[in-house]
């Protein structure tokens, strides 16, 4: 049942509603909802390989909602304030212990950490609350919140797009939870995309 939950329904969802659904479930996955988007992501790939969703606009999309969920855990955590955001967090499933390695990243790495956490689960989204409980500059906040948003979210979906029917393999890697892994197969896929648009100009 749970697995039906959390991993079949945001499948079943992007299915029936295309980029609505997409826009919805990156939000709540950047709101930090439990959404996995190591999982939407190649699928999402994978739909626009079978032509049911454009590639560059599924991508847009997500991004936009990737930036638009990280805005609210933002301005939860500045609005409200460590105790209040620990409070409500139990009911989206944020642990103290979660919010406090969020916030030893945040405070140790600075504002790129901010970038860096899109690409490590279990900081992806969180790591929003932090910057705001800090106070950060919301306009350097969404700079390195869409930098890191669109590498991670174009990896992915590329990635699900040329495996095509083969894109849960990609998900399977993540979950594995290795840090230089993930940044590893990210920057090769950002290579051949590099690689790909050479060779389309050319």
């Amino acid at each position: 049942m749970i697995r039906l939950v959390i991993f079949d329904g945001p499948l079943y969802v992007l299915e029936k509603t295309s980029y609505i659904g997409a826009f919805i479930l990156m939000t709540m996955e950047s709101a930090s909802f439990p959404v996995p988007s190591e999982l939407i992501l190649p699928y999402e790939g994978y739909l626009s390989f079978l032509g049911y969703m454009n590639l560059t606009l599924v991508i847009l999309v997500s991004t936009a909602a990737s930036l638009l969920g990280s805005l609210i855990d933002y301005w939860i955590g500045r609005i409200a304030g460590r105790p209040l955001v620990l409070r409500i967090g139990k009911y989206l499933g944020i642990r103290e212990q979660e919010l406090a390695r969020a916030e030893h990243w945040f405070n140790t790495r600075g504002k790129i950490s901010i970038l860096i956490a899109r690409f490590i689960p279990g900081l992806r989204s969180i790591i929003s609350i932090p910057a705001g409980i800090a106070n950060m500059d919301i306009r350097e906040f969404m700079l390195y919140t869409f930098i890191g948003s669109i590498i991670w979210i174009t990896s992915l979906t590329v990635m699900g797009y040329y495996l095509g029917q083969k894109w849960s393999l990609i998900s399977n890697v993540f979950k594995l939870g290795d840090t230089y892994i993930i940044i590893a197969i990210i920057l090769a896929t950002l290579a051949v995309i590099i690689m790909q648009v050479k060779k389309t100009r050319a």
